[in-house]
C-alpha cells in the first residue's frame, strides 16, 4: 500500500526513490534533493569530460608539431636510394632512428617519457585488461550468487569498478533523479545505447581521418619535381590522420570491452522478476533489479523488444576479446 511508505519512498518494498529524492534503499531512506545546484552538477558531469578531451586534443596537436620539428632536426636532409630499394622504408627507418636518438638525449623531458610509455603500451594494455576482467568477474559473482563481501573489500571493489569505468552509470554519477524519474530502464539505456552512440562516433572519426587525411600517393611525393625526396616531402606525404584514426579505433575497442559485461548483465536483469504470491498477497510481479517496475506493466512490455534487440548486439554480437 503506498501510504505505508515514507514520503521519500515508493514501490512494493518502499525501496525506490520518489521524484525529488536521491539514493536510498529499504534500509536507508532516500535523501531530499538540494535546492539548486543539481543542474550545475549535471552540467559539470557532462561538460568536464568533453572539455578534457578537447584540451587533450589541443595539447596533442601542439606537441605533435613540436615533436615533428625535433625529429626532423635529427634526420638527414636526403637519403640515397639504391636500386630496388623502397624510399619509404628508408625514411621510416631514419625516422625511428631519430626518435630513438632523441629519446636518449632527452630522457626526462616529455618526449622521452612518452617514448617509454609507447614502448610499454602493449604490456600496460594487457595488465589493464586483466584488472578490468577481475573486477567484472567479482561483480558478476556477487550479483549471481548474492555474495556479501566484507565491507573493506566491497569498498575496494567499488573504487576499482569506478576507476576502470566498469560501474559507470550516468544516472548514479549525476543527480538526474532530481530532474526527472530515473529507474532501471534509464540506467539500462545509458549502459547499452550510450556506448553504441560513442563507438559509432569514434568509427566515424576513424573513417573520416583515414579518408580525408590519408597519405599522399607515391608519385605525388616529389612536390618540387627535382627527382629527390627530401625529409620535408616525406613528412608532408605521411597520413595526418593516422594517429587520430588509430586512437579512435583503440578507444572504441576498450569502450566495448569495458561495458560488455555490465551491459549484458543489465539486459539479462530485465527477465528477473519476483511475485507476491503468498496467501493474501496481490500477486504483483515486480522486477528484482528495480522493485518500482511492474513486470506485467505496459512499460516493461514496450522495452521487451528493445532488450531482445540489444541482446543480439551485446551478449551475442560483441566479442569481448576483440577477435
Amino acid at each position: 500500500v503506498p501510504t505505508q511508505c515514507a514520503i521519500s519512498q515508493r514501490g512494493p518494498l518502499c525501496s525506490v526513490c520518489n521524484l525529488g529524492y536521491l539514493a536510498g534503499s529499504a534500509e536507508d531512506l532516500c535523501s531530499e534533493c538540494a535546492e539548486g545546484g543539481n543542474i550545475e552538477i549535471i552540467a559539470m558531469t557532462f561538460c568536464l569530460p568533453i572539455l578534457g578531451i578537447l584540451l587533450i586534443v589541443l595539447l596533442c596537436r601542439r606537441f605533435g608539431r613540436y615533436h615533428q620539428r625535433l625529429v626532423m632536426e635529427h634526420m638527414p636532409n636526403a637519403i640515397h636510394v639504391e636500386m630496388n630499394e623502397d624510399p619509404e622504408d628508408l625514411w621510416i627507418k631514419a625516422r625511428h632512428e631519430a626518435e630513438e636518438k632523441l629519446a636518449k638525449e632527452r630522457p626526462m623531458l616529455l618526449f622521452g617519457r612518452l617514448h617509454r610509455i609507447s614502448q610499454n603500451a602493449k604490456s600496460f594494455g594487457v595488465r589493464f585488461k586483466i584488472l578490468i576482467s577481475f573486477v567484472q568477474v567479482m561483480k558478476g559473482i556477487s550479483l549471481v550468487f548474492s555474495i556479501r563481501f566484507p565491507p573493506i573489500f566491497k569498498v575496494l571493489l567499488e573504487w576499482m569498478g569506478t576507476l576502470t569505468l566498469v560501474d559507470l552509470d550516468l544516472t548514479k554519477l549525476a543527480p538526474m533523479g532530481c530532474l526527472f524519474p530515473v529507474n532501471y530502464f534509464t540506467s539500462m539505456l545509458t549502459k547499452t545505447a550510450g556506448p553504441l552512440f560513442l563507438v559509432g562516433f569514434l568509427k566515424l572519426v576513424s573513417v573520416t581521418a583515414n579518408r580525408f587525411y590519408g597519405a599522399k600517393k607515391r608519385e605525388d611525393w616529389d612536390t618540387d619535381q627535382d627527382g629527390i625526396i627530401d625529409r620535408e616531402e616525406f613528412f608532408a606525404a605521411q597520413p595526418k590522420g593516422q594517429l587520430v584514426a588509430a586512437t579512435a579505433d583503440t578507444v572504441s575497442f576498450y569502450v566495448l570491452f569495458i561495458v560488455y559485461p555490465s551491459a549484458s548483465i543489465s539486459l539479462l536483469q530485465f527477465f528477473t522478476c519476483a511475485t507476491f504470491n503468498a496467501p493474501g498477497d496481490t500477486g504483483l510481479k515486480y522486477m528484482i533489479a528495480d522493485p518500482g517496475v511492474d513486470c506485467d506493466g505496459p512499460e516493461w512490455q514496450i522495452y521487451m523488444y528493445y532488450v531482445f534487440a540489444m541482446i543480439l548486439v551485446y551478449p551475442i554480437g560483441v566479442c569481448p576479446d576483440g577477435v
